[in-house]
């Protein structure tokens, strides 16, 4: 664990590689070196850092406020529109309609937020796997690695993944602003160039162009699902 800690801070792609063409009692298993780091992470943002602060809990509160402030001003809202007697009893209906849709979507949103929260390893994993897709097409042929398999390249994912959870459990150690940790996990994720480079062979150029376009296909991936789901639950509660 701790060579592949250390290989992964000092030569992520280069030590990556390696695993890849049969060193693989070297390193620690990228999947198991996973689920440990994220059980830190979030032993971590559960009150193992310095200032002794449950970070889920506050977020989770933070999460809540937000969603109950739209719900009290969607109720603030219908109150005032009772008030104002020149409208028609067909608009408050529709009014009243859509404020308990409103409603419906917060409570689900909310859930959905829990549920993702409580499986965030194994949702994580499945992006992943959906980022590896195109990536794979990319990188399928490149310089250092001309003949990779899409579970290769899976693997070599999660040793980057394992790589950005040990940066980002930093800023929850150190209790970071929400701002600061903003800015420090937009860095860590650019940082994520130079392991794909190592690994690829390819310059910096085309290194980043490929991860550009496997990212915005991952982005269109994800935005279609959302509207999805944003229609399917205006069937289901509005119409």
């Amino acid at each position: 664990m701790f060579r592949s800690i250390r290989d992964l801070l000092l030569r992520p792609g280069y030590m990556i590689r390696d695993y890849l063409k049969g060193m693989q009692m070297a390193y620690f298993p990228p999947f198991q070196m996973y689920f440990l780091l994220f059980a830190l992470s979030l032993l971590v943002d559960s009150g193992l850092n310095i200032k002794g602060i449950n970070r889920l809990e506050k977020q989770e509160k933070e999460f809540t406020e937000i969603v109950m402030s739209n719900t009290s001003d969607d109720k603030q809202d219908e109150a005032k529109d009772k008030q104002d007697e020149a409208k028609a009893s067909e608009k408050d209906a529709k009014k009243e309609k859509a404020d308990k849709a409103m409603q419906n979507f917060n409570v689900v949103f909310t859930k959905i937020f829990k549920w993702v929260e409580e499986h965030n390893s194994g949702v994580m994993l499945i992006a992943l796997l959906f980022f590896c897709c195109p990536l794979w097409v990319l990188f399928r042929h490149c310089p250092a690695l001309p003949d990779m398999r899409l579970s290769e390249c899976f693997v070599a994912m999660v040793y980057i993944s394992n790589l950005v959870i040990i940066y980002c459990i930093i800023p929850s150690l150190l209790c970071f602003e929400t701002n600061t940790e903003f800015i420090y996990q937009l860095f860590v994720l650019l940082m994520v160039i130079i392991p794909v480079k190592q690994l690829s062979g390819y310059g910096y150029w085309s290194t980043i162009w490929r991860l550009a376009v496997a990212t915005i296909f991952l982005a269109t991936i994800g935005l279609l699902l959302l509207i999805g789901a944003v229609f399917l639950f205006i069937f289901m509660y509005v119409i």
